[in-house]
């Protein structure tokens, strides 16, 4: 047995080690008609080896309290028949998928604050909430799904309800035999009740890293230090490692400052959405509290998606793609 066999063979098994501990994936935006393989090929290219497949739904306008989902109306990607095919198409070219079923607030209001004053209102949203989860749990199960998202990023209803969370992720467990995360906000992922019943710590990881307008690599990194140590913390805490349900940055100026917002003065900047994902997987990804990670997020019309002048969080056809490309490959 050669020397250089000896080496390929053992850089092979270290390969194949951590991209099973590893969660390396992508958000996909929902289709508007059927999924196909080549809108899949350049996410294989990217070596992601994960899917999260996000169906969104809607708030009801004449009544606050109850959600719309499986619509005509919507995309077919975020109508069930649409996502079992995602699904089952995700699968056949061995895609991992996470199932994310997410709230979107027409208004653009953050769904973080969704409240009720009445106890009829919140017992009527949380039926209508239970009803849309468990619509997708049926084709997580019936499709051997990996991984189910039960929530994103819902604070004032975990805080209000948190009976209705206990009891909503211990029925899913009698029907669901995959595992089961949150997506909680980046600022409220330690008030977070439940983690315990739950297999990872999900966490949507927008955190404000440097205020800076040109932030170097480094001083991006050592922004990290202190959201790292409240992480790991939290993490045996709970004995659970932390997942980055999403995580990703808009390729624009200072845009590790607050990578949440959308500013009206934005400016094209490619290189600063290069440094904050570089300090993010030099820092974060190499962490063995961290298991790894939803990159937000990814269109499926690869050749007309991203590319120069383009301020959103995608990658795609931009100098970020090629830095994704660098940590998922190994």
């Amino acid at each position: 047995m050669t020397k250089s066999f000896v080496f390929f063979l053992i850089l092979f098994l270290t390969k194949t080690i951590f991209s099973q501990e590893r969660i390396e994936g992508v958000n996909i935006v929902s289709v508007k008609e059927k999924l196909v393989f080549d809108q899949l090929k350049p996410i294989q290219q990217l070596d992601a080896e994960w899917i999260s497949i996000v169906p969104f739904c809607d708030i009801d306008s004449s009544n606050s309290a109850r959600l719309v989902y499986d619509q005509p109306w919507e995309y077919y990607g975020e109508r069930l028949k649409g996502v079992r095919q995602m699904v089952q198409l995700a699968h056949e070219n061995n895609f991992s998928v996470m199932l994310k079923p997410q709230v979107r607030e027409s208004n653009g209001r953050y769904v973080g604050h969704i409240n009720y004053r009445k106890k009829r209102d919140w017992k009527s949203f949380e039926q209508s909430y239970r009803t849309y989860i468990f619509a997708f749990i049926k084709i997580a199960q019936e499709e051997n799904i990996a991984l189910f998202c039960v929530g994103t990023e819902l604070g004032r209803f975990v805080k209000e309800r948190p009976k209705f969370w206990k009891k909503l992720i211990k029925d899913i467990r009698k029907i669901y035999t995959g595992k089961l995360t949150y997506a909680a906000n980046w600022d409220d992922y330690e008030k977070f009740p439940h983690w315990k019943e739950l297999d990872y710590i999900g966490v949507d990881a927008y955190f404000p890293i440097s205020k800076k307008q040109k932030p170097t690599l480094k001083e991006l990194e050592n922004g990290w230090e202190p959201i790292l140590a409240k992480m790991e913390k939290t993490s045996q805490l709970m004995n659970k490692k932390i997942l980055l349900t999403e995580f990703g940055y808009r390729s624009i100026q200072r845009s590790a400052f607050k990578p949440w917002v959308h500013f009206s003065d934005e400016i094209f900047d490619e290189n600063s959405q290069v440094n904050s994902l570089e300090a993010l997987f030099k820092s974060v990804w190499k962490k063995d509290f961290v298991a790894g990670g939803f990159l937000w997020r990814w269109y499926p019309y690869h050749p007309s998606s991203g590319g120069k002048g383009n301020t959103k969080y995608t990658v795609q056809n931009k100098l970020g793609e090629e830095i994704v490309r660098k940590y998922y490959t190994f």
